[in-house]
């Protein structure tokens, strides 16, 4: 987020999040911290994403990444001064991309604290907050601006005399002349007028409102900048109900690919490191393949000298020997003329004693060669562990610590025609394990009306969309062992697993559903479940996705 727009957003949500009322902090992942707050009567979500190249701050309904259960030390700190206040004043300081919000003191007594929501080093509590942080930031004078566009020469352009040029608003003004650089440094530092939004150029205006913006800008990109090429542009006023839903779209893409990239597992790091290892080790083996083979040929250079010893002084110590490839004696009128070999030889030896360390090199690398090629066989015949042939997952309980381990004897596995894991419970044992095993944005599936299996179709985070097909797939699989299984056609339920809850002191499988995402009315064939095992189906992720059989 480029600090211009920062300054913009940054208004808005000082005027958005006045007087709203922190509930909750939380760090879904490292880098990330999600805010929980009433704003107007209503739950919202700030999320802010400390980076120092492209940092995020933006308002959700909810927070879209799982809540950790043992929180860091700096949430703590959060929580013990920000918890259960109410925002005050607030102050920005746009040029490093911080906003600060006034909170009563915890004790009661005159003064506040201040919440820095910093995009750079992340959210922090402060006593007080420096005497210069709302302070305007310098601007270049009419008079700079043909330095600030020079590019090359003896000396650069002067760019750290003023921050508020950032790297965006360079590139912009070295494309610009110079009176329209003038004019642009005078609208900014007015700071007002319009964003202007930057999204993938659709195939037609009925797909273009579906298409998120990618950019966003506080003044409009001329031809010629990186940002903006093959995108379509589009202006809207700086205003809470146009800027916040916009920033959201464009946002939480980013901060949901930068959240998995961060959560992958351990056992995924262990395979890319067994995969790597692998790759070093058949280099090194092809590596020293070469080495044995041009060994090996020294054993015709042997055999050569070997024909060509009565040419030769066998004591004596040379560099190098000239031979004639045909060993055939001179003498014979029918000997023909061939061409000449040049051997290079270990002058510390005799001819002899080089013929010999010839052969003893050939020999060995022989027996070396045969042993590699069956070195080099097992391991092309071994693959490398796949993420998706990792360990099964364990998921760790809060309370006593201990693992909860996927089971084939509890949980049978399916895999969508769109890649998408599907686990269905094989018992009223596996009902329940499967809700140990689910995360909050996993889909929970049940037949209404009657006792069925249960289903987890696995997503990679809560914004992840599910094809119609794999839904329908997930809902089939359900009805297939329910008390609808001879009917034609089952009503089948959808739900958040995190709405899901198992009854206390209830049979084992008994759950209630708080809330239900939608019913599908599905057709049931028994061939489905033979044609969606892992190892018939052939389906891979689509491009963009993850989605792997086990994670």
């Amino acid at each position: 987020m480029d600090a211009h727009v920062f300054r913009r957003v940054g208004a808005i949500l000082a005027q958005v999040l006045c007087k709203a009322r922190l509930e909750r902090i939380h760090e879904p992942v490292p880098g990330v911290t999600a805010f929980s707050l009433y704003v107007s009567g209503e739950k919202r979500c700030l999320l802010c994403r400390r980076h120092r190249s492209v940092p995020l701050l933006f308002i959700t309904e909810r927070s879209p990444l799982p809540n950790p259960a043992f929180p860091p030390a700096a949430v703590m700190r959060l929580r013990k001064y920000a918890e259960g206040r109410i925002l005050g004043e607030a102050r920005c300081n746009w040029v490093e991309r911080q906003l600060a919000f006034a909170l009563p003191h915890p004790e009661g007594e005159s003064g506040c604290f201040w919440l820095l929501l910093d995009c750079k080093n992340g959210p922090a509590i402060l006593e007080s907050l420096p005497p210069d942080f709302s302070t305007p930031p310098p601007w270049p004078a009419p008079a700079d601006i043909p330095a600030l566009l020079r590019q090359n020469g003896e000396h650069d352009a002067p760019w750290e005399a003023f921050r508020v040029l950032t790297p965006l608003l360079r590139r912009t003004l070295a494309l610009l002349s110079p009176e329209d650089a003038a004019a642009l440094l005078v609208d900014l530092e007015a700071g007002d007028g319009d964003l202007f939004w930057y999204a993938p150029a659709a195939p037609s205006a009925l797909s273009e409102d579906s298409m998120p913006p990618r950019h966003v800008c506080a003044w409009p990109l001329p031809p010629g900048a990186e940002e903006s090429a093959g995108m379509a542009e589009s202006a809207t006023p700086a205003e809470a109900g146009t800027v916040l839903p916009l920033l959201e779209a464009m946002q939480l893409p980013l901060l949901l690919a930068g959240a998995k990239a961060q959560t992958q597992s351990p056992a995924i790091k262990q395979d890319k490191s067994a995969l790597r290892r692998h790759k070093r080790l058949l280099a090194t083996l092809e590596t020293e393949k070469n080495r044995l083979a041009a060994m090996l040929l020294l054993g015709d250079e042997a055999r050569l000298l070997q024909a060509n010893l009565w040419r030769l002084q066998p004591d004596a110590r040379l560099e190098a020997v000239t031979l004639p490839r045909d060993p055939a004696k001179p003498a014979d009128p029918a000997a023909p003329k061939g061409e000449t070999v040049t051997i290079r030889l270990n002058s510390l030896m005799s001819v002899t004693e080089n013929m010999q360390a010839m052969f003893r090199k050939a020999s060995k690398a022989a027996r070396g060669l045969a042993m590699l090629d069956a070195r080099l066989a097992l391991l092309r015949d071994t693959p490398p562990p796949a993420a998706a042939a990792r360990p099964l997952p364990e998921k760790a309980s809060p309370k006593t610590g201990k693992k909860t381990v996927f089971s084939p004897s509890l949980i049978q596995e399916f895999v969508s025609s769109d890649g998408f894991a599907l686990w269905r419970g094989r018992s009223a044992e596996g009902n329940r394990a499967l809700l140990k095993l689910a995360r909050p944005f996993d889909l929970w599936f049940h037949v209404e009306d009657g006792p069925s299996a249960h289903l987890l179709l696995r997503r990679d985070h809560a914004a992840q969309e599910v094809p119609e097909r794999t839904l329908r797939e997930a809902a089939a699989l359900v009805g297939l062992k329910s008390w609808r299984k001879d009917d034609p056609k089952a009503p089948v339920m959808v739900a958040l697993a995190k709405h899901v809850q198992p009854i206390k002191g209830a049979a084992s499988g008994t759950v209630r559903v708080q809330e239900r995402l939608q019913t599908l009315l599905v057709s049931l064939e028994a061939s489905l479940e033979q044609s969606l095992r892992p190892d018939n189906n052939t389906a891979r992720p689509k491009e963009g996705e993850s989605c792997t059989t086990r994670k």
